[in-house]
Parts: C-alpha cells; sequence; structure tokens
C-alpha cells in the first residue's frame, strides 16, 4: 500500500528521517520504471532474476556480496557458503567500512582482534580514555556503564573534535528522578578537544613523556612484548613542535594527560570510528595499544581495549567466513565437509 502511494519521484522529495519511519520491506520489491514505483514480486521471482544476472557475469569475481553485522551466524555461514560455491570471495562486510583498523592492528600487536576487556573491568577501572566516539548517539547502552564507573571513582576523559553533549550528561530512561525532575548522570571529567585524525600524534606525545620519564612498567615489557626498542628510537625522533601541531593540543596539556596515565592502576581505551576512519587508522588503533602495552594494562582487572562495534555480530560473521581471508582451518573444514563435485 505504502508503495502504491507514492512514487519514487515523490520519495526523492523526503528526508531520511522521513524514509526511515516509513516502516520495513516485507516483501521482494522491483522498481517499474513505467510507473515509477516498486512493485511486489514473488520471493521465486527474486531468486530468478538474481539467479539470471550473475549467470549473466564473464567471472564470478565480477560480482560483490555485501553483508552487514546485523545478520546473525547461521545465515552467514549459509550466505558464504553460498558464495564460494558460486566461485569468489568478494565478501565485504561493514567491519571493512567501520572498524577494519581496530582487527587488523589488534590481531598484529595482541594476537587477537577485538576487546581485551569485559564488563565487568569498567567497575575496576581508575581512568578511562574514550577516543572518537560519542555513546549517546552510537551506543546509548554504554551510557549507564560510563556512568556507573564514574559513580564508582573512575575519571573518564573524552578525546574528540567535539563537545559530546551525551558525554557530558546523561539522563538516564530508567530513573525517575531524571526523567520527573530533570536530574542526570554526570559523565566526564574533562574534553580533549584534539584536531581531526590527531589521535595519533597526541598518543605519541603522551607514550614520548611516559618513556622518557621512566614511567612505564619495565617488568611488563620485558616478560611480555617485542619491539619496545624500536618504539622507544621512534618516540625520540618526535619533536614536541610535530606532536603538538599534529595533534592540535599543547605539551603542557599533553603531560598532563600523560601523568594521569601514569598515575592510575587500571587504565582502559575505548574509542569508535573516530579513530578508525581515518588513512592513519591503523596507526591510531597502533597506538593506543602501545600506550596500554608501555603500561602494562593488558591482562589485568580493569584495563585493557576496548574497540566499541557498531554492529551486534561483526565478530560472529567474520567467524562464520564472511571474509576475504579466513583461517585456513575453516577452509578446510568447508573443503572436508563439502566435497565438490
Amino acid at each position: 500500500k505504502f508503495f502504491e502511494k507514492y512514487t519514487v519521484k515523490e520519495l526523492q522529495k523526503w528526508n531520511g528521517y522521513e524514509i526511515e519511519h516509513s516502516g520495513r520491506l516485507s516483501e521482494p520489491l522491483r522498481y517499474d520504471a513505467a510507473q515509477d514505483r516498486y512493485l511486489p514480486i514473488s520471493w521465486q521471482a527474486a531468486y530468478e532474476i538474481i539467479a539470471k544476472e550473475l549467470n549473466k557475469l564473464d567471472s564470478p569475481d565480477d560480482a560483490l556480496f555485501y553483508t552487514s553485522g546485523r545478520v546473525t551466524n547461521e545465515p552467514a555461514f549459509m550466505y558464504q557458503l553460498f558464495v564460494r560455491c558460486f566461485g569468489t570471495n568478494n565478501l565485504p562486510d561493514c567491519s571493512n567500512m567501520c572498524h577494519e583498523p581496530t582487527s587488523v592492528m589488534l590481531g598484529k600487536q595482541l594476537g587477537v582482534g577485538k576487546a581485551t576487556v569485559m564488563l565487568e573491568d569498567f567497575e575496576k577501572a581508575k581512568l578511562l580514555l574514550s577516543f572518537g566516539h560519542n555513546p549517546a548517539t552510537n551506543h546509548p547502552r554504554m551510557l549507564e556503564m560510563l556512568a556507573h564507573a564514574h559513580k564508582e571513582g573512575c575519571r573518564i576523559i573524552s578525546i574528540n573534535p567535539m563537545r559530546e553533549q551525551g558525554l557530558k550528561a546523561f539522563r538516564n530512561p530508567q530513573k525517575p528522578t531524571h526523567m520527573a525532575a530533570g536530574q542526570s548522570d554526570e559523565m566526564t571529567d574533562e574534553v580533549v578537544q584534539i584536531q581531526i585524525g590527531g589521535d595519533t600524534a597526541l598518543l605519541a606525545g603522551m607514550a614520548k613523556w611516559l618513556v622518557e620519564h621512566d614511567k612505564i612498567d619495565h617488568n611488563f615489557i620485558t616478560e611480555h612484548t617485542s619491539g619496545f626498542e624500536a618504539l622507544k628510537e621512534w618516540l625520540t625522533e618526535q619533536t614536541w613542535t610535530d606532536i603538538e601541531r599534529g595533534s592540535g593540543i599543547v605539551q603542557a596539556e599533553i603531560v598532563k594527560l600523560a601523568k594521569l596515565v601514569a598515575d592510575s592502576p587500571a587504565t582502559i581505551c575505548t574509542w569508535g570510528m573516530g579513530v578508525t576512519q581515518h588513512v592513519q587508522g591503523e596507526d591510531n588503533v597502533a597506538m593506543i595499544t602501545n600506550l596500554l602495552l608501555l603500561m602494562g594494562m593488558i591482562g589485568i582487572d580493569g584495563a585493557g581495549a576496548s574497540p566499541i562495534r557498531g554492529h551486534s555480530n561483526v565478530q560472529g560473521d567474520r567467524t562464520m567466513g564472511i571474509h576475504e581471508r579466513p583461517k585456513q582451518k575453516l577452509l578446510d573444514s568447508l573443503e572436508r565437509v563439502f566435497e565438490r563435485s
């Protein structure tokens, strides 16, 4: 009924909010140019159109099969199996667009491409550095956890080009006093307004001060890391002039942050796509991880790396094979169970 009422030309005048609140599609649709409308078709017809278009291609690699982290494990597994049977591994995923630098760099540095913390760690953290994300808009279920951590004495620093209102104060809809009396939970102790793309420079400045003033965890570095001398040499080469220019923050403020890190027995770094969706996204993630490793903040309570994923099942989809380079173990299992005819 919706598409009977509106032509595509009319819908093109609507804004994104109006379109999104019109409802969800409940059946396959196909555009009819003569009527300038989307018309419902059967699932059988939809399958036939897809098959016809795929079979017209010169090569299976001419097709792309995109998916989102909203897909659950079972359909994700069947989807990648279908695509590989078709003859390609062109399986881009929403994480390619958002947290690929996280998966790549954490995999290289820590051996696992996801968070090293659990929910309970936020109750024990003493310092939380929040890089490039706005929980109020993008992951509001995190706000209550942050408010609780702050109430328990965790110092929260927002490192963001923008002063996000949701990180300043949080009105919890589950608290009657918040909704009736207009109260709110304080969230952030300080906002560090770096310039866009300045995360690596800021982190390099913090790491430089910590190393040069011997505020790092030497035992942890010796027992659990490699590559420290190369990082130390690189940090020595960085000038404070370049660090200030790159971050947009003066040396005194960077040192102030570094001292907070030095004094904290349990530090969590959280970050979102403000860190990863840059040309230097991998460098940003690498320096966040370097900071945690320098301070021995991996593998202890109340500390660690916490990338904030967007969709609910990004990691599950990858485990199910939505990946252009899955682990060989998965490929061997697919070959064993689904022998090619």
